[in-house]
């Protein structure tokens, strides 16, 4: 039986709506109850940039570092600033997608409660079918919750996708498309990336009160 309703998520997410598979529940949100649930611990703090890449998304440090390697083309800041948004705006749909996938949770035929369960009662070869079968969804079912997750992450990427599309795009493959576009073949985390975070004026404004408020 899958439905959607307002429910308190087991992450303590009370605003969004959730699938309700049996006893479990997948969030819309689920990324953002995770980072509720760790920071709830009071020893861990989820930076707001999906990527460590994503603070590299710097138009500054990236025209100094394109024009570095591209000395035949008179790269121009505001020509970078395009052509990032112009791949994250490409990506937006891929945002989508990867949030779905991962709140598609993988189906336990069998645990150990079960396996207890069905030794204790001595089931047989039937008994172990309709255990097991059990916990399958139908086609129609399973069709009708992506379509709900798709929805709803489909709205809640695109409702805030203009004030926070630096945060929402992966990072690194945003990177990898600005190398594409200037010729520079694939983008390296190893070696690209220190070079541009080098070429910033300095550390991200988030990253910076999360330091100060762990040094306090």
């Amino acid at each position: 039986m899958v439905h959607d309703t307002r429910i308190t998520c087991k992450h303590g997410c009370r605003r969004q709506t959730a699938s309700v598979t049996g006893v479990s529940c997948t969030c819309v949100t689920a990324t953002s109850c995770r980072s509720m649930r760790l920071e709830k611990t009071g020893v861990v703090k989820v930076a707001l940039g999906r990527e460590l890449e994503n603070y590299l998304l710097d138009e500054a440090a990236l025209t100094t570092v394109v024009r570095a390697r591209r000395k035949d083309k008179a790269v121009q800041a505001e020509e970078i600033a395009r052509v990032i948004k112009e791949v994250a705006d490409g990506l937006q749909q891929t945002v989508v997608l990867k949030r779905v996938c991962g709140q598609l949770a993988p189906i336990r035929l069998m645990d150990n409660d079960l396996r207890r369960r069905l030794a204790n009662e001595r089931a047989d070869l039937d008994g172990l079918l309709e255990s097991v079968t059990a916990r399958l969804e139908t086609p129609t079912a399973l069709k009708h919750n992506i379509e709900t997750l798709w929805g709803s992450a489909q709205e809640s990427v695109s409702s805030s996708w203009v004030d926070d599309w630096r945060s929402l795009a992966p990072g690194e493959e945003v990177l990898g498309g600005v190398w594409r576009h200037f010729g520079l073949g694939g983008y390296s985390k190893a070696t690209d990336g220190p070079k541009i975070a080098a070429e910033m004026s300095g550390p991200p404004g988030d990253l910076v009160v999360t330091l100060s408020d762990f040094l306090k």
